[in-house]
């Protein structure tokens, strides 16, 4: 991977990291994962004007099927972090979503890595998940989280490879882009209201500001990682994106007041030491 590419998927990460800590500060997750979604839908409407309206089929199916993995994303995150800490939920979704991706790739779309990768990935993999199970969480309190975490990791992992393809399209990856954060960002705002009602839609609008900076956040990072799949392997840049959980982890323990373990610290290095392999 570019040196370039590996820098702007990294700071995406940064932004992933922020955006969930946001959705996880809420009282009501649901609503903040409208805000972010709907602010994120009033910017790429205003930018969709000075782009072509796609017309094939092939578009339109793969972006049906990316706006309906992504909503189901959407929602059980949101239901994830209602039963589980940031510093819990996080990585087990985020790390389990680019390990499904790597060895469906491998398995079924014949994609091959060099040794060192190999390694890299492995390491990075393996530090994210350490991230999620030795969290500190109380034995009887993981179960539930841990469901729900991995139903987000396997959506994560779906909706990896269908945007994927989508950024492969002859529209290229920014049409695609602003179309699904237009479309997922309807969609969910429109599950905010079904099942909160008027007050759901009364919290979106007293907070209107929030979600356009948080949902702006949100569209320029995942507007980066749609460009970075036409760049590199889609297993490196999943891989690389997740190290959100390390900014994830810090930010829960500054500003969260969730605990930094001995195990968090070590996964971090793991985490840096996986980087620097998929750079070699």
């Amino acid at each position: 991977m570019e040196t370039f590419v590996l820098l702007m998927v990294l700071a995406t990460a940064v932004t992933h990291a922020s955006w969930n800590a946001f959705v996880k500060s809420r009282e009501d997750r649901l609503v903040g994962m409208a805000l972010i979604g709907g602010g994120g839908a009033v910017l790429a409407a205003l930018a969709l004007p000075f782009f072509p309206v796609p017309t094939g089929w092939t578009f339109w199916s793969i972006m049906a099927a990316a706006v309906a993995v992504h909503t189901f994303y959407n929602y059980f995150l949101g239901v994830a972090y209602t039963h589980g800490d940031l510093g819990q939920i996080y990585p087990i979704a985020r790390g389990g979503g680019p390990m499904l991706v790597a060895l469906i790739s491998v398995a079924f779309l014949g994609v091959t890595f060099a040794p060192e990768t190999i390694a890299g990935l492995t390491l990075l993999i393996g530090s994210i998940m350490i991230l999620a199970f030795w969290s500190g969480a109380a034995p009887g309190t993981r179960l539930k989280p841990f469901v729900y975490a991995a139903i987000t990791a396997a959506l994560i992992a779906a909706y990896t490879l269908i945007d994927a393809a989508g950024a492969q399209l002859e529209t290229g990856p920014h049409v695609f882009v602003l179309w699904l954060c237009f479309l997922d960002g309807i969609a969910i705002t429109a599950i905010c209201g079904l099942l909160r009602g008027k007050a759901g839609l009364a919290a979106l609008y007293a907070d209107w500001r929030v979600g356009f900076s948080a949902g702006g956040i949100a569209v320029l990072g995942y507007w980066v990682v749609i460009w970075a799949y036409t760049q590199a392997p889609v297993p490196l840049v999943a891989a690389v994106r997740e190290t959100s959980v390390i900014f994830a982890a810090l930010i829960a323990t500054v500003f969260l007041g969730e605990r930094m373990t001995q195990a968090k610290a070590y996964a971090a290095l793991g985490v840096l030491l996986g980087l620097i392999l998929l750079r070699a």
